[in-house]
């Protein structure tokens, strides 16, 4: 389900640590007390050190999309996947930031084809877009673990490469 997509997505921003995904995290009286609080299962279900290696591999795709769009952008780094089923029946954009994961699912009330050429980046993310880019997020950079090291390599032979002499250069940690 779409639930268990954020799910899993964000534990790759967290750093390792799922966290339940949820729509609602408090209500609030009209004097603005907090009469109700959600109470989210937190856990720890991969290194944080493998995580951070799959997050800055997110992050790629969605950078090369940043290019298209810079002064439309959200207020913080991103990381994001897409999904398509067979036939453009559903697609799917999911994102996050250091701060919230969030997806967009799309797709027609009897399962019949959207048509051809249907794709996320065209369908779901431009809605992700437009809600992430109303937020104001706090935390900017993800943090990744301090064990890690990046370095470039280019993205065709997978071989140490500068970014300052390779147009294919692209940064991983190890």
């Amino acid at each position: 389900t779409l639930k268990e997509v954020v799910g899993m997505f964000n534990a790759f921003a967290n750093n390792g640590v799922y966290v339940e995904p949820h729509c609602i995290s408090w209500v609030k009286d009209k004097w603005g007390t907090k009469i109700w609080k959600y109470n989210h299962m937190c856990e720890r279900v991969m290194s944080a050190r493998t995580s951070g290696q799959v997050a800055k591999v997110l992050q790629l795709g969605l950078n090369r999309v940043r290019k298209s769009f810079p002064q439309k952008w959200i207020d913080a780094q991103g990381i994001s996947k897409t999904g398509t089923t067979n036939d453009s029946r559903t697609c799917w954009f999911a994102g996050s930031t250091p701060e919230l994961t969030t997806a967009v699912y799309i797709g027609c009330d009897d399962n019949r084809s959207m048509g051809k050429n249907v794709y996320p980046l065209r369908t779901a993310f431009p809605i992700w877009m437009a809600v992430n880019r109303e937020l104001q997020f706090d935390q900017k950079k993800f943090s990744f673990d301090p064990s890690l090291t990046e370095i470039c390599i280019n993205k065709k032979t997978g071989k140490p490469t500068l970014k300052s002499i390779d147009p294919n250069a692209i940064s991983i940690l190890v």
